[in-house]
């Protein structure tokens, strides 16, 4: 597990627990060697947390955010962070609300086509090495590279 988030409700689940019961749940919080924990819903930070924190060198956060929309935030954030990304050589463009990309040899008339689409109301991406990512088994993401952001590169 990359990080975890403890809210109100683990918190005061812990917290009401005898000692050697919160020892335990506690020793499992840091079995798997997460990253990071955070404290969500703006709870106070418990002292057995932040001194269990300290001996095993693990960063602790706190946040005013409900553990739900920040266990969100994270996901989707890490998920792109990781996401292996590649660059395929072509024009990728938004027509209708659907990713295209449009592909061919060089010189065939790809950006001819995408400039095109432009003039008929659609929103170009990237033009000639456009980035994908898969951020979840069925959603590729497709990004343009900065260097290229808003260049289209037209012949004649």
């Amino acid at each position: 597990m990359l990080f975890r988030s403890l809210g109100a409700v683990e918190l005061n689940y812990i917290e009401g627990l005898r000692d050697i019961s919160r020892q335990d749940a506690i020793t499992q919080l840091f079995r798997h060697h997460p990253v990071a924990i955070v404290v969500a819903d703006g709870n106070a930070v418990p002292v057995f947390l932040k001194r269990r924190c300290n001996e095993n060198n693990t960063p602790l956060f706190s946040s005013p955010m409900p553990s739900h929309k920040l266990n969100d935030i994270l996901h989707y954030y890490l998920a792109n962070l990781f996401a292996e990304v590649i660059t395929l050589h072509g024009v990728f463009m938004e027509v209708g609300a659907i990713g295209v990309l449009i592909t061919g040899p060089s010189g065939i008339g790809k950006s001819e086509l995408a400039l095109e689409l432009i003039s008929r109301g659609h929103r170009l991406v990237a033009d000639d090495a456009p980035h994908f990512s898969r951020v979840a088994p069925d959603i590729i993401n497709g990004t343009c590279p900065p260097a290229l952001q808003d260049f289209l590169e037209v012949r004649g």
